[in-house]
């Protein structure tokens, strides 16, 4: 069994590493030298984290759908799976043979070989001046 020591404030420094290295690239680097994300009281950027510990049958979104059901379906637990099963499958056989024919296991497989699920929710810092510069840009026609 692989056990992993995750914290709130271990991840929320990481990802302000990461922002403040992605604020290097040019690409960031558009008219006034001034900070493109929203920060925090000791200005570093305003990243958000909560970290749950569920069971596979907790549905994410209770309370939270749409009653009229418009626009798409948020996904939950078992598509999260299956979405990762897909894309972690096995691309050869037990004989090392190139193949197409495999298929990912399935979210049933996850129910029996899983009791819980680590759910990690990243917020990242959207700064305000961003819409506030862009808003000269856009015009609303009648």
């Amino acid at each position: 069994m692989i056990t992993l020591k995750i914290s709130v404030k271990s991840l929320q420094q990481r990802m302000q590493e990461h922002i403040q290295a992605l604020s290097w690239e040019p690409a960031f680097h558009r008219g006034v030298a001034q900070k493109k994300y929203a920060l925090d009281t000791q200005d570093q950027p305003a990243v958000k984290i909560a970290i749950a510990n569920v069971p596979l049958e907790y549905d994410l979104w209770q309370g939270l759908r749409n009653p009229a059901t418009i626009g798409r379906y948020p996904v939950g637990l078992d598509e999260l799976w299956e979405f990762y099963a897909h894309h972690r499958k096995q691309r050869v056989d037990e004989y090392g043979r190139q193949t197409i024919f495999q298929v990912p296991r399935e979210f049933a497989f996850a129910q029996k070989q899983y009791q819980r699920a680590v759910i990690i929710s990243v917020m990242l810092p959207f700064s305000i001046d961003l819409v506030t510069q862009y808003i000269n840009h856009v015009k609303v026609e009648a």
